[in-house]
């Protein structure tokens, strides 16, 4: 087809898409960009990977005092935080997870013992094999797990390998020597 040819063809109704003509969404999949480090919300089912692979028990991670969980940092390769903020260091596991909206995140636990803890700690054995829904009960002081009334289906993970996952969870957020800026600033540096 030559330019004067194609250019004959060219109207702006060519160029825009006719209604009933979208690609369908079944056709599409996408790559989650991000993954949250957090404890699911009030308002979402949610499951935890049934394979134990898919979880770090003993992780140690920073989180800055009044920060959200979005600000927890991971210390890796052995490295410890120096003693002025120390308190600020936090051993936890983390749950690869996700909602019933197919948004994986990986759900972060506190292994300091109180009913809390222990309750969610439950709720994630649980979470393996069904849906639940976390709340918070402050009259008993720990977690209530709620189920669904109906069958919820089955999660769809990504193909993402664990350690991928965990990379991208704490991107930007690995620390391994005290010349991290967060360490800096924490300090006051």
């Amino acid at each position: 087809m030559s330019v004067k040819e194609s250019e004959a063809l060219f109207t702006l109704d060519s160029i825009v898409r006719k209604v009933g003509t979208e690609v369908p969404e079944a056709q599409v999949k996408g790559i989650q960009g991000s993954i949250s480090v957090r404890k699911p919300t009030d308002s979402e089912f949610v499951r935890a990977h049934k394979d134990e692979n898919q979880s770090i028990v003993g992780a140690t991670v920073l989180v800055p005092d009044g920060t959200q969980s979005k600000d927890v940092y991971l210390l890796i390769g052995g490295y410890t935080l120096p003693p002025d903020i120390s308190n600020l260091e936090k051993i936890v596991n983390l749950y690869r997870s996700i909602n019933h909206a197919g948004v994986e995140f990986l759900w972060l636990l506190k292994t300091t013992p109180n009913p809390w803890n222990e309750s969610a700690r439950e709720a994630v054995i649980q979470a393996r094999d069904q849906w639940i829904k976390l709340r918070s009960n402050t009259g008993a002081n720990c977690y209530d797990t709620y189920f669904p009334l109906g069958p919820l289906p089955e999660p769809e993970w990504s193909g993402r390998s664990f350690l991928d996952f965990v990379k991208l969870a704490f991107r930007g957020r690995l620390i391994n020597s005290s010349e991290h800026k967060v360490i800096r600033m924490l300090q006051g540096a």
